[in-house]
C-alpha cells in the first residue's frame, strides 16, 4: 500500500470539494440569488427600493411636514443589529403622522440584505431602502450639503426637522433616551 498516493489523492479530494463550495457561494452571491429562498428573492424584487443620491433627496422631499429619522446600517454590522431595537421602538412610539423612520441599508449587496431582513424581519414590519453601491459617495455628499458631518460610520441616525432641514447625528450605537430627547424637540 503507498501512503503518499493515497494522502495527495485524499487532498486532492478536499481541495476539489472546497473549490466546489467556494463556486456554489460565488454563484449565489453573483448570480443574482441563484441558491435563494422564493422570500429573499421576492424581498429583492418586490420590498426593497434602489436608493441613489437623487432618489435620497425625493425621499426627503416627499415626507417634508413632519420630522424624518434615516437609519443608515449595514446588515452584517453588529452594533446596527443592536441598533434596530431602538429604532423600531421609536418608530413604534409615533404614528406615521408625527414622525418617519427610513431604514437604508448600505450592504455591498442586495443580497445579504434581503438574506438579513428576511431571517430578522420576516414580516417586514418597515419599507426597506438599499444605497446603490457605485455612488455611495455621492449617497454621503447629499448629507454632506444639508451640514451633516457624514464619514461613513454606522450605524449613522440623522434627525431632520419638519422643514427636511438637519437637526441631529448620532453615529455609533445611540441610546433610546437620546433619540426620544431629540425627536421630542423636532415636534
Amino acid at each position: 500500500m503507498n501512503w503518499k498516493r493515497i494522502i495527495r489523492n485524499t487532498l486532492l479530494v478536499l481541495v476539489g470539494l472546497v473549490g466546489l463550495l467556494l463556486t456554489f457561494e460565488i454563484l449565489n452571491k453573483s448570480s443574482g440569488g441563484f441558491f435563494a429562498t422564493p422570500a429573499v428573492k421576492e424581498l429583492v424584487e418586490k420590498d426593497i427600493v434602489n436608493l441613489n443620491a437623487p432618489a435620497v433627496q425625493k425621499l426627503v422631499q416627499d415626507n417634508l411636514g413632519k420630522p424624518q429619522l434615516l437609519f443608515i446600517y449595514a446588515s452584517w454590522c453588529p452594533f446596527c443589529k443592536r441598533q434596530f431595537v431602538s429604532v423600531n421602538q421609536l418608530r413604534g412610539a409615533y404614528d406615521a403622522d408625527h414622525l418617519t423612520v427610513h431604514y437604508i441599508s448600505v450592504d455591498d449587496d442586495v443580497w445579504s440584505l434581503a438574506e438579513f431582513l428576511n431571517k430578522e424581519y420576516p414580516e417586514k414590519p418597515f419599507k426597506p431602502f438599499h444605497v446603490e453601491a457605485q455612488p455611495r459617495e455621492a449617497f454621503y455628499d447629499v448629507f454632506r450639503n444639508m451640514g451633516y458631518t457624514v464619514k461613513g460610520g454606522i450605524p449613522l441616525i440623522l434627525l431632520l426637522d419638519k422643514k427636511g432641514k438637519p437637526f441631529k447625528q448620532f453615529t455609533g450605537l445611540t441610546e433610546m433616551k437620546y433619540l426620544l430627547e431629540n425627536v421630542e424637540k423636532t415636534l
